[in-house]
């Protein structure tokens, strides 16, 4: 079993039509054994939205925005002043695993403006 997990406290800032790298898992080198399904990804953002937009959540491959997209994108209507807390948690099948994931937000519609409050992002080994 592997798992890694890391926490962030603190803002930064998303901007309209920007994706941004929010908080990153740190990098590990998997080598799967056994009867090895994938690699879980998961946690959760806490955002307060500045302006109404439509976020998109990614988990990413690496580091940066750069990354090849690992699931379905969570696609998130928010209405201006409000914070929300949004989990999300998607499995990589590759094998082997990338040796790290991000989670990217992008700001999508309007002139749409966030900033996070904190975030978590976890890994875990998924044998059956």
């Amino acid at each position: 079993m592997a798992y890694t997990m890391n926490n962030v406290v603190g803002s930064a800032s998303l901007v309209s039509a920007a994706t941004v790298a929010t908080i990153a898992t740190p990098a590990v080198a998997y080598f799967p054994t056994g009867n090895y399904q994938g690699m879980a990804i998961g946690g959760a953002i806490n955002i307060t939205n500045n302006t109404s937009t439509t976020m998109v959540l990614k988990v990413l491959t690496g580091s940066s925005t750069s990354g090849s997209t690992v699931g379905s994108p969570l696609t998130v209507t928010t209405v201006s002043g409000n914070t929300y807390q949004l989990p999300f948690y998607v499995v990589d099948t590759s094998n082997p695993p990338s040796s790290q994931y991000n989670l990217s937000v992008n700001c999508v519609s309007g002139t749409g403006t966030a900033t996070t409050n904190s975030a978590s992002i976890y890994t875990d080994i998924v044998n059956l």
